[in-house]
């Protein structure tokens, strides 16, 4: 972990996730940490809160910084959600309701060492527990729409004329992952949530021939999109031919396969570039020139039967771009859930250099005695090799598989991602800024990544286990 400075300003990562769904696929959007723009700023040079007090007048109080939970969701902070601070044993210290800030905060007393969100969703709820909490910990977590087609607002585009000296015959016009096509000059199509995410305003028309190759590009960023169900009409600027960027891996272990892919990254969302299966030599892809604000490169490996590996590179643009793959951390070689408690699961993983990371994401997932589906997400140090859930408070009944003596027999088997950023200098940040570099829900989907926040070079290490109890 390189001990770099990092000031994070107000930003949103959309759908964002190490292993998330598919870029351009129109997956469903799910609970998330996303930092929101109400986010306080985070120095990464900042060290933990050491424990000494302020200097002070004589008889001036001492403040010490507290530990709070911030819960925001699509329309803001949001109240009335239920968080548990919890002692390192695991046992409730307190229980809490977010406030109209959508913050909780810890009242007086011993420093908690984990905290846990219960948020809830018609037809799913989850559990965030951090664990390897520290005074002065503001914690933030995104309570976004899951599985929901909620209606954003239509969007009108309209093209810059025909592009039939390149031999385009049809185009398609994205925002986000949401999308429309045409053969004309037109397009209108809806904005929904799961689709558009946290797009920010950027619109990309691709030109295809009658073969499907492409070739051109119109584009229009900044734009002023619907929020409230409304319409708006964006009109993209002049055609442009693409461009080509070339993407090469070094440095692939023997015997390793993987793939390939480019995002070119405009008001914060990655659209899709091209793919390219293999590892060996230059994949070139056709970018939209001026379009991009970043590119960023993903090269995913295969470790086992489980495990996947990813080494990623935002950069600005440009016309190649390197990935070294002797960056890659350690796969992650096993995993199962076990312990006697039924409602207080261990999950344990193997691998060999956990340490090198700094932070993890491990979950598993149930079904409420409602049948509501449930799935419980820890934050979890480098170096952790298991997890024990905390206690759960009485109210939190609803959140929780059905009592019994038979062992965590309710709760799936468990995955793992562990994450490397030369962004982040330690786990302290990593546990407060998670939410920049991963998804708590969509880490474990499986086939790309979306926009990161920033520039840099991040790689991740996963496993999703086939077995169950």
């Amino acid at each position: 972990m390189r001990r770099v400075t990092l000031v994070f300003g107000p930003f949103v990562l959309l759908a964002g996730a190490v292993f998330a769904c598919e870029d351009d696929s129109g997956a469903p959007s799910s609970p998330s940490f996303l930092l929101d723009g109400s986010t306080p700023t985070f120095d990464g040079s900042q060290t933990p809160f050491d424990g000494a007090a302020p200097d002070a007048e004589p008889d001036a109080p001492v403040v010490q910084p507290s530990v709070s939970v911030t819960v925001v969701g699509e329309a803001g902070p949001e109240a009335g959600v239920r968080v548990v601070f919890h002692g390192a044993d695991g046992a409730v210290l307190e229980t809490k309701l977010t406030g109209a800030d959508g913050k909780a905060t810890r009242s007086d007393g011993a420093t908690p060492a984990m905290a846990s969100a219960l948020l809830s969703k018609p037809g799913h709820r989850q559990i965030v527990t951090w664990t390897g909490v520290e005074e002065g910990d503001q914690l933030v977590v995104r309570d976004a729409e899951w599985n929901e087609e909620r209606f954003i607002g239509e969007l009108t585009v309209t093209l810059p004329g025909p592009f039939s000296d390149a031999g385009a015959t049809n185009y398609e016009v994205r925002a986000g992952n949401c999308q429309g096509y045409t053969e004309g000059q037109t397009v209108t199509f809806n904005l929904l949530s799961y689709c558009y995410g946290e797009a920010k305003g950027s619109v990309l028309v691709r030109a295809r021939d009658g073969e499907g190759d492409l070739v051109g590009h119109s584009f229009s960023k900044g734009n002023a999109l619907p929020t409230d169900g409304g319409a708006v009409a964006v009109a993209t600027g002049a055609w442009r031919v693409p461009t080509s960027v070339s993407l090469s891996v070094t440095g692939v272990p023997a015997g390793v396969f993987g793939e390939r892919e480019l995002l070119e990254v405009a008001g914060g969302h990655g659209y899709r570039a091209g793919y390219a299966e293999g590892l060996e030599g230059q994949a070139t892809f056709a970018t939209a020139t001026s379009f991009a604000d970043a590119l960023q490169a993903n090269a995913f490996l295969y470790a086992n039967g489980s495990g996947k590996r990813a080494i990623v590179k935002r950069v600005a643009p440009a016309a190649a771009i390197t990935l070294d793959a002797t960056q890659l951390l350690p796969p992650i070689t096993s995993a199962e859930v076990s312990g006697t408690d039924a409602r207080r699961p261990v999950l344990r993983w193997t691998t060999d250099g956990a340490a090198a990371a700094d932070g993890g994401l491990v979950r598993t997932h149930f079904y409420a005695p409602d049948e509501t589906y449930s799935v419980w997400t820890f934050v979890v140090p480098p170096g952790s090799e298991s997890v024990t859930a905390p206690a759960m408070p009485a109210e939190a009944e609803s959140f929780l598989p059905e009592a019994g003596d038979a062992g965590p027999v309710a709760f799936g088997s468990p995955t793992i991602v562990f994450i490397e950023a030369d962004t982040l200098p330690s786990y302290t940040a990593f546990r407060r800024l998670q939410g920049s570099i991963a998804d708590a829900e969509l880490p474990f989907a499986g086939y790309s990544l979306p926009a990161l926040p920033a520039n840099g070079t991040y790689s991740a290490s996963s496993f999703t286990s086939t077995a169950r109890r």
